[in-house]
């Protein structure tokens, strides 16, 4: 399954909308913060990815170092043992130290 996620309600109304125009049938929209994993829980279990997603694509995501830790938490949590994780972000005054 895809899974389009965001924590935001206004950027997952506007991620709603370019799904309906470009891939209603293949794509499902998702209401995930970062931290809680109550909530990514939720996603993974209505998903049957139990063990974790196999891949998790991530683009221009990381703007702020307060947002880090939980995405970190987030990403541990529903990535497969053995899964991948694609970042990529624009540096845009994030302490790249906070990354690794």
């Amino acid at each position: 399954a895809v899974v389009a996620t965001d924590g935001d309600e206004l950027a997952l109304e506007c991620l709603r909308r370019n799904v309906e125009l470009n891939a209603p049938s293949t794509v499902h929209v998702r209401k995930l913060r970062w931290g809680d994993l109550v909530e990514a829980d939720r996603v993974a279990t209505e998903f049957g990815v139990a063990d974790g997603f196999e891949l998790i694509l991530a683009a221009d995501i990381v703007y702020d170092d307060r947002a880090v830790l939980p995405l970190i938490a987030t990403v541990a949590h529903l990535l497969a043992p053995r899964g991948t994780l694609a970042l990529s972000f624009t540096h845009r005054g994030v302490d790249l130290d906070a990354l690794a």
